[in-house]
């Protein structure tokens, strides 16, 4: 397998749905190139090393397909690609060329969005890849639709986005984590990206404001953003592995989204990593979340927290069963009509070394 994605396996402390399917083919058996086109835009690198014998990480400006395929010693080979860049489609291309690999275009974004895809997107090059793809899949019903219209040589196939089991497990007890706020009122976290247009900030002050005998714990790169009510905490980045442990403190996981075309294409990690922990989500009506169990829309934010409250914990054992990123590959290999031998290896080892901070002019040199 070569999974081709846009940032480091690291980034975005490591959970995003790049990483934990690379993490997942390695854990099942499979080797696993990882490659990326550009560095992490964090302000922080938590100093995050996914380590595993059967997966390896290169940048696309180190790839070189040539001899790559020459190490290639299976039949069985494949490229997921998940970002269109200009590099990352000629390289998967050259692959399916040189080394037979079967290309799956991974449909993850509307990457022709400006806040998406910005200046680097480029219509030719994904029109190429639908092209080159043996098949499609989708994490949202809004992608897949958009990838029936770009391509009429494959069927696409849904694949959601789901939880890490080994992060987030079942039944065991959490040490409650320092940093978060003392207090005797309900706890509603959100965890992820801080910076998107896509949040809702007035949502978020207003649940804030509703309860303020609450806490609002904010979990993620931290940049500029509204004056809130004293009640909305901000910890910071934080490793996927400690996630668990806010969430296991959550009365309510928050997805505070706006509603447009850009979030009813995202399949939110956050809100399968709530319900694998038994708690319930509140969210805007997104066509990705409505009907989930343990999920309660609103296009009030608040109604949804109201009902969020109100409603029993969602049950972690049936949400576990069906949203892991075991079920997913297992889902994603039998669209591709491959059966997966029951290889259950070692985890991937999260090594950590201390964390190192980037000015925004940093930030700006390391995505060029």
């Amino acid at each position: 397998m070569v999974v081709m994605a846009g940032v480091p396996l690291h980034d975005v402390g490591g959970g995003f749905r790049g990483a934990q399917l690379a993490r997942e083919l390695a854990r099942r058996g499979a080797h696993v190139t990882y490659v990326h086109e550009y560095d992490s835009g964090e302000s922080i690198d938590l100093g995050l090393r996914i380590i595993h014998p059967r997966l390896e990480e290169v940048r696309s400006d180190w790839f070189d397909p040539a001899r790559f395929v020459k190490r290639a010693e299976s039949n069985d080979r494949i490229v997921l690609v998940e970002f269109p860049h200009k590099d990352i489609v000629e390289a998967a291309i050259a692959l399916r060329d040189m080394g037979d690999y079967r290309v799956v275009y991974d449909v993850i974004d509307d990457w022709s969005d400006r806040s998406l895809g910005g200046m680097w997107w480029a219509a030719e090059y994904e029109d190429s890849l639908f092209a080159a793809a043996d098949a499609v899949v989708a994490s949202a019903p809004s992608l897949i639709r958009r990838a029936e219209k770009m391509s009429d040589r494959n069927r696409p196939l849904l694949i959601p986005n789901g939880f890490n089991d080994a992060v987030f497990p079942e039944g065991t007890p959490f040490a409650t984590p320092a940093d978060l706020p003392q207090g005797t009122g309900p706890v509603f976290t959100y965890h992820g990206s801080l910076y998107g247009d896509w949040i809702d900030w007035r949502a978020i002050a207003t649940v804030a404001a509703t309860w303020p005998e609450a806490r609002l714990v904010m979990i993620g790169d931290e940049r500029q953003h509204p004056q809130m009510p004293q009640n909305v905490s901000f910890v910071g980045l934080k490793p996927q592995a400690e996630l668990a442990a806010y969430l296991a403190a959550a009365d309510v996981s928050l997805i505070p989204f706006k509603v447009n075309a850009t979030t009813h294409a995202v399949s939110p990690l956050k809100a399968f990593e709530a319900m694998a922990i038994g708690v319930p989500v509140a969210a805007p009506p997104l066509e990705t979340l409505t009907g989930l169990q343990g999920v309660h829309t609103n296009t009030d934010l608040v109604e949804a927290v109201r009902a969020a409250l109100a409603a029993p914990r969602p049950d972690a054992t049936s949400a576990r069963a069906v949203h892991s990123w075991k079920a997913r590959v297992d889902d994603l290999f039998a669209g591709l009509g491959i059966t997966l031998e029951p290889v259950d290896g070692p985890e991937p080892e999260v090594q950590v070394r201390p964390p190192t901070a980037y000015s925004e002019l940093e930030r700006r040199i390391g995505l060029d």
